[in-house]
Formats: C-alpha cells, sequence, structure tokens
C-alpha cells in the first residue's frame, strides 16, 4: 500500500502547472452549462445576478491577496503575528464594504432607471388608452383569425356592441351582413388573408351592420402591427350612412339639373375671364355649353376653346362687359350683335 494513498487528511504532492490545470478544468466543468444549475443564478440580467457576479470574485480574491501580503510582511518582520491577523481582519472589512457599497449603489442606479423606464411606460399606454377612448373614429383590435381583442368607445356608439359583449367574436361575422360572410367580406379577408409586411394601409367601404341588424355604410381602414410578439391588426371605422345619403341626393339633383340644363331653349354657358397685366379683359374661356349654345351661337365643341380662337375680331364690348361682371359681380341684361358670328 501507498500511505500517501490513504487516510483522511493526506494528500498527493502536485506540481503547481498540474493542479493550476485541474482547477481551471473543474470550473470548466461548472461554468459548462450556464443556463440551468447554480450557474443559471449567476448568469440571468436580475439584480441578484448582477450583485453576484461583483461580490464572489471579491470574496475569493480578496482574502488570498490580502493574506499573501500580510505572510510577506511577517517573513519581513514588519509587524507581530497577532498584529497582522488583526489587520489582515480589518483589511478584509473594509474592503468588502468598499465592494458592497459600490455594488449597492450600482444596483440602486439600475433600479431607479427601470423605475424610470415603468413609469415612461405606463405613461405611454395611458397616453394611448386616452387616445384609444377619445378617437372620434371608432377603434377596433383583432388578430389574425380576425378574432376581436378590443374596440372602443365610439365603435359602440357606431355599432351598438359594448365591448364586453364583442370579445372574442369574429369580426366579420359582427359587424358585416350574412351574405358577406363567405366572400371577401368587402376586403377585409385580404388583409386578413396577406402576410403583415405586404398589407397596404388602405381605406375603403363596405356595407355593415348594427346590433339591431340595420344595415350602415362604413369607411374602413386597416393597418397591421406588433403586440407582444404578435400580429395584430388595428381598424379604424366611421360611419358615413349620412354623407351616402347626401351624396345619393347631390347626383340626383345634379342629374336631374344636367336633363334641364341639356333640354331648355335657352343658350347657356360659363366662362373664364383672361385678363391682361393692367387687369384688362382680353378674352374668356369657355367652360360649359348647352346644346341650345351650340346651336343658337354656332360654336361647336367651344369647350376649354377661347373665344378669339372663334372671332379674333370680337367686338371689345363683350369682354368689357364680361370683366365688369366678373370684377364687380354685379348681374347686367343686354343685348348686342356679334358681327363675326352673324347674330345678335
Amino acid at each position: 500500500q501507498v500511505n500517501l494513498f490513504y487516510g483522511m487528511f493526506t494528500y498527493v504532492p502536485m506540481a503547481i502547472h498540474a493542479a493550476v490545470c485541474f482547477l481551471f478544468i473543474s470550473l470548466g466543468i461548472f461554468l459548462f452549462n450556464s443556463d440551468r444549475g447554480l450557474m443559471q443564478n449567476l448568469t440571468t440580467t436580475l439584480a441578484g445576478s448582477v450583485a453576484a457576479r461583483q461580490l464572489i470574485p471579491a470574496a475569493i480574491l480578496v482574502p488570498v491577496l490580502l493574506g499573501i501580503l500580510r505572510t510577506v510582511a511577517h517573513q519581513e518582520a514588519l509587524f507581530t503575528i497577532e498584529f497582522g491577523i488583526t489587520l489582515l481582519v480589518f483589511a478584509i472589512i473594509v474592503v468588502l464594504l468598499t465592494v458592497i457599497w459600490h455594488n449597492t449603489r450600482l444596483l440602486n442606479k439600475r433600479d431607479l432607471e427601470r423605475q424610470r423606464a415603468q413609469r415612461a411606460q405606463r405613461q405611454s399606454e395611458e397616453q394611448i388608452q386616452t387616445i384609444f377612448r377619445a378617437a372620434p373614429d371608432a377603434v377596433i383590435v383583432i388578430d389574425e383569425s380576425g378574432t376581436i381583442l378590443k374596440w372602443n368607445s365610439k365603435a359602440e356608439s357606431i355599432f351598438g356592441w359594448q365591448n364586453a359583449e364583442v370579445l372574442g367574436r369574429s369580426l366579420p361575422q359582427t359587424i358585416l351582413p350574412k351574405r358577406f360572410w363567405e366572400r371577401e367580406n368587402g376586403g377585409l379577408h385580404y388583409f386578413l388573408a396577406t402576410d403583415q409586411d405586404a398589407v397596404p394601409e388602405a381605406t375603403f367601404e363596405i356595407r355593415a351592420i348594427n346590433k339591431n341588424n340595420e344595415e350602415i355604410d362604413v369607411a374602413f381602414s386597416i393597418s397591421p402591427t406588433m403586440v407582444d410578439g404578435k400580429n395584430v391588426f388595428i381598424g379604424f371605422a366611421r360611419d358615413i350612412t349620412e354623407q351616402k345619403k347626401a351624396e345619393q341626393k347631390l347626383k340626383e339633383s345634379e342629374e336631374k339639373y344636367s336633363i334641364l340644363f341639356n333640354s331648355i331653349d335657352e343658350g347657356f354657358c360659363i366662362i373664364e375671364m383672361i385678363f391682361d397685366e393692367q387687369k384688362k379683359p382680353v378674352d374668356y374661356r369657355f367652360l360649359v355649353i348647352n346644346p341650345s349654345f351650340e346651336k343658337q351661337t354656332g360654336l361647336l365643341d367651344a369647350v376649354g376653346k377661347r373665344m378669339r380662337e372663334f372671332a379674333p375680331d370680337h367686338e371689345e364690348h363683350w369682354f368689357e362687359t364680361y370683366g365688369r361682371i366678373a370684377l364687380t359681380g354685379e348681374s347686367i341684361r343686354f343685348e348686342n350683335r356679334a358681327e363675326q358670328l352673324h347674330r345678335w
């Protein structure tokens, strides 16, 4: 038997470089998996891990270095063993307190920055919520499948559904008539089925229904965004029912006006006066004419053309009269002869 290999307090003599190699191998095995085990508590970004990474090296190196210094000083007979031990303990306390104070200051700074970031985020969220609630248009948030995640009070006003009633419901089946469910849903299906990066921001008009199954006209726009790593879509809806009614009335009125305009016996035209630099009327351009005007004046296809193109020597009193009307806004009734047109 080799006695050095047996016993409680025995050891094998080893070269210093071999011992150092075994030390680094052991540390490598210990530090190999940094995402689990003991090392997990040292490698995260949490405050405890940050503190440990700063305190552990100090706890290991400070006593060793100060112990070496005490030994060297004792060998040089600079002080007694008792004084050296006292000085060593005191030095360790001072150094560790300094490291702890510095670490505390860094952690406090880190916590203050985190609190400021949280406060700024909270204020930003409050501002977003204020804008969301006070938006003049309906704001609807949906996921990739078209499921409603949230909508604001304006959406409640337009569609009649409360926010709590529509959460988790399908947007097409909530706001669109049944005849659109199996189709592209007025363009909505296109946006939900398209890759987010390729989705254009656009506004389109759809026929929608409210909670009472009353059909309304809605202008709808939708934009993609990312929330917590998930693709969501934010839709903006505006009730344009009254606008559509007004447009229809205007269209009907214009049609009646057009019928009247083209059927009256009197010649009718709208002209744009042309002035020189001295504000003297020198010509006029035809903007609108009716068939009777062409028939009575003989000026065919006159829209967009100037009077002097048809009659270069047209009498000056025509331009002066029309120019005075354009400048003063006063109505004038008159009769004159147009020689080049051979007409009164």
